[in-house]
């Protein structure tokens, strides 16, 4: 249970250095819910890095002291180079404290990195497969539609043939016809109705087919970023 615990704590770090390298830690250590970035610290208040910071209202000072000081911090990334700043570090900090510099700190950087960079990539994947199954289903269900369309378009062009002809025969029938007349309007206008569902259906059909055209361009977009 003990262990438990002390692997869900958040670890407070401070970053000492907010150029590229300093940049470069906050935008990685920013992300992960075990790290609480309590300071990051550059002598320019508008380092890359201070700048980044109070995006992410990550406290930003130029006060070496009251980073590599407060009790609360559990690792201190140098991220400056500067073996001047690394030993005032070391004079300031606390027993307890871990300092990470130089190689270790590259080190570390470069596995945090390739952590993101493959779970970025996994993610992208899953997006990309997710979105090749959409497309699938979307266009083997337009074609059904499309199918279904042409098998409604026979019926309606039939009925309409037999409107055409009932009323015919109506008319030469005379006064006898007058009922074969009415089922010949009501099929005429059954006809009507069908040709004007058609035209709905296949209205949002072709919005489907489209938007299955833009869920495939941004598949592409996708594999191209991938590579």
């Amino acid at each position: 249970m003990g262990d438990q615990a002390e692997d869900n704590k958040e670890i407070a770090v401070s970053i000492i250095g907010a150029g590229e390298g300093g940049t470069r830690f906050l935008e990685i250590l920013a992300e992960l819910e075990t790290v609480n970035v309590q300071y990051i610290v550059d002598k320019d208040e508008n380092a890359p890095g201070m700048q980044l910071a109070r995006k992410y209202s990550i406290p930003a000072t130029t006060d070496l002291a009251e980073a590599v000081e407060d009790k609360s911090v559990g690792v201190i990334i140098e991220a400056t180079g500067s073996a001047s700043i690394l030993s005032q570090i070391k004079e300031k900090a606390a027993d307890d404290v871990e300092i990470i510099a130089g190689s270790t700190a590259h080190l570390l950087y470069t596995i945090i990195a390739q952590y993101n960079q493959k779970a970025r990539q996994d993610l992208l994947q899953e997006v990309i497969d997710q979105l090749g199954e959409i497309y699938s289903e979307i266009e083997d269900n337009s074609s059904s539609v499309s199918k279904f369309l042409r098998e409604i378009e026979g019926i309606t062009s039939n009925l309409n043939m037999l409107a055409v002809n009932a009323s015919i025969e109506a008319a030469r029938a005379g006064n006898e016809g007058e009922g074969f007349s009415v089922v010949a309007q009501e099929v005429k206008k059954l006809s009507q109705n069908s040709s004007e569902l058609v035209g709905n259906i296949k209205e949002v059909n072709e919005n489907i087919v489209n938007l299955n055209k833009d869920i495939a361009a941004a598949t592409d977009r996708l594999k191209n970023k991938e590579e």
